[in-house]
């Protein structure tokens, strides 16, 4: 059994894929990308190129094995970095993370990060998805809205990564982060919107900015 993703290809012959960044190559090419950039995407049956290709353990089932192709692979290799060091026999313990947005990546986010061994905080707007946040790993919700509740948690996280998608001001998680904190970004707005940022949420506690693309 094989298992494709996101991407499909690169042109090998770039700076990005000389350094083995494959995933950041400018002339990428993707399996679904948006209507008529598809490269197969949506069809049944698809020619791929073998070295994206992936080995898929017979005992799991197709539809658990599709998300991991893609929200599982943009979520894990932050996360892996960020947590592990880029050391997968390495541990999480005793970091914490909080997951924003709890989503389709954000789902999966809150699962890798437990496994991983950190302790887990989802991050949503309001309380509504506290018990599902529980039911994927995490020890407890923030809410956002809650000004008194973001007061308590600022400065206490190790690493954020931010899966939402909307264009929302990011110095409401950055205060959220320890000095030298990390914040991961893998959602995306729309090309024509433009986040916000004040820039002192990062110099003054030496914080970092993170982005992370297809793994």
């Amino acid at each position: 059994r094989a298992a494709i993703g996101v991407q499909r290809n690169n042109c090998g012959d770039c700076r990005c894929c000389r350094a083995g960044l494959e995933n950041v190559c400018p002339k990428i090419l993707k399996t679904y990308a948006g209507p008529g950039n598809d490269r197969g995407g949506f069809a049944k049956v698809i020619r791929y190129p073998s070295k994206w290709v992936f080995k898929c353990p017979q005992e799991l089932p197709p539809e658990n094995v599709a998300p991991l192709m893609c929200a599982g692979i943009t979520v894990f290799s932050p996360l892996k970095r960020l947590l592990l060091g880029g050391d997968v026999a390495a541990s999480a313990e005793g970091k914490k993370v909080g997951v924003v947005g709890l989503g389709g990546l954000g789902h999966l986010a809150v699962q890798f990060a437990a496994a991983m061994g950190a302790r887990v905080v989802a991050v949503s707007r309001t309380a509504a998805k506290a018990e599902e946040a529980r039911g994927f790993g995490a020890e407890a919700l923030l809410a956002s809205e809650d000004e008194e509740a973001m007061r308590a948690a600022a400065g206490t996280f190790d690493v954020l990564l931010n899966t939402v998608s909307g264009v929302g001001e990011l110095d409401t998680y950055l205060g959220l982060l320890k000095p030298r904190g990390t914040m991961g970004c893998v959602g995306l707005p729309e090309k024509s919107q433009k986040s916000k940022m004040f820039l002192h949420s990062v110099v003054l506690q030496e914080r970092a900015l993170y982005g992370s693309y297809l793994g």
